[in-house]
């Protein structure tokens, strides 16, 4: 009995490292997603990567300013399904939602006010029994340009 629990032990302790390995190699992951228009815009200091599982939906949060056009890109390529997200403001209410939107991937946007909002990606909502491969390393890819200035 004993050195069954000394296996169960080495082993969880084992399984816990991997893991961390694994969630520490996902945080760079944004960087071996394709750039849709690094003409315009630029990383925000908020693009991360993430290791994403059917256990709990994954938040960014971020501030978006006035004078800014915003872009937010999900990039999945080891999961095979497009994933659900959704942008909300402080007050939990839904300003985007991509399941209404044939599941997009990148959302192109700007606010009138400033806002601090939270990318929250859910793989429930797209995951379902026949698909084996939802879970793995994504990235919410959050670029920002200055607009141009328009009128005299």
């Amino acid at each position: 009995m004993k050195q069954f629990i000394v296996f169960l032990s080495g082993f969880l302790i084992l399984l816990i490292i991997q893991s961390i390995g694994f969630s520490q190699d996902c945080f760079e992951y944004y960087k071996q997603c394709e750039e849709y228009n690094k003409k315009h815009y630029k990383y925000d200091d908020n693009t991360t990567g993430l290791f994403l599982s059917s256990y709990k939906p994954d938040t960014v949060i971020f501030e978006a300013v006035t004078g800014i056009n915003y872009k937010i890109s999900i990039c999945a390529d080891s999961i095979s399904i497009p994933l659900h997200f959704i942008i909300e403001n402080e007050e939990n209410e839904i300003l985007f939602d991509n399941s209404s939107d044939n599941l997009t991937q990148v959302f192109e946007f700007s606010v009138n006010n400033y806002k601090k909002l939270s990318v929250i990606v859910d793989i429930d909502k797209t995951c379902n029994e026949q698909i084996t491969n939802c879970s793995g390393c994504m990235a919410v890819i959050i670029e920002k340009a200055i607009k141009p200035r328009t009128g005299f």
